[in-house]
């Protein structure tokens, strides 16, 4: 297991034989979204460059979700093409990510309670 707060405080990412996986962390082509539920640009990008791009380049990346029904990557195709993070400094990937705008999710005052006493009733 390995701790990657960014997406939220308390993400983490999953390594097994060859393979991560990164829930909202790191997607293909993309990664979490970090304005709401303890998120945080500067420690995502900290989380994925020297984390999980410290993983060797062969390792597959599975994802929580993908809104393109892709379902593997690889780390070393993301640490080139990863649209938010390829190329970039912790400072521009921060002024993109807080530039998003992104309208709220669905149910976001329910998921965000429910996620938070860990979907138990209070």
């Amino acid at each position: 297991m390995i701790h990657t707060p960014g997406h939220t405080a308390g993400s983490v990412c999953y390594v097994w034989r060859g393979n991560v996986f990164t829930g909202d962390t790191l997607l293909i082509d993309g990664c979490g979204r970090t304005d709401f539920q303890s998120g945080s640009a500067e420690a995502l990008y900290q989380s994925v460059t020297g984390r999980l791009f410290a993983l060797p380049d062969d390792y597959r990346v599975w994802p929580a979700h993908d809104y393109k029904s892709r379902s593997v990557s690889t780390i070393g195709w993301e640490k080139r093409n990863n649209s938010r993070l390829a190329g970039r400094s912790q400072e521009e990937f921060v002024q993109l990510m807080n530039g998003l705008n992104l309208p709220p999710p669905r149910l976001m005052e329910v998921a965000v309670p429910a996620n938070r006493n860990l979907g138990l009733p209070h």
